[in-house]
Parts: C-alpha cells; structure tokens; sequence
C-alpha cells in the first residue's frame, strides 16, 4: 500500500491511519484494491533474513 502511494510510512508509524476512521471508510471493502490486498498480504519471500514481497502481491490492477 505504501509503494502504490495508498498510505504513507508516517501514518503508519504515528497512527493516523487510524484517525477519523479512514481504515473504515478509506480502506473499507469498497475500496476496489483492498480485495487484492486481503488476498495477497501473505506472499512474501525471505532472502538472507530480508523479508519483501513477491512481485505478484505488488501488482494492483
């Protein structure tokens, strides 16, 4: 999410994703990338102790 610009770093970091209810109404189910997102959030790889994502989960339509 924070590499397609869905979410910043900070907001993560200071919480404010969760203000006003924006994890709600922003990244409810009527949200069209959120269903790719639930379905992916597991396909990462491990690369010397180097957790990333796979390019298949990265890719948002």
């Amino acid at each position: 999410m924070v590499a397609h610009g869905m979410i910043t770093k900070q907001s993560i970091l200071d919480e404010s994703l969760f203000h006003e209810c924006a994890r709600e109404l922003v990244f409810g189910n009527s949200n069209p990338n959120m269903q790719h997102i639930k379905d992916s959030w597991h396909l990462t790889e491990n690369n010397e102790h180097n957790y990333k994502f796979k390019a298949q989960a990265l890719r948002i339509s």
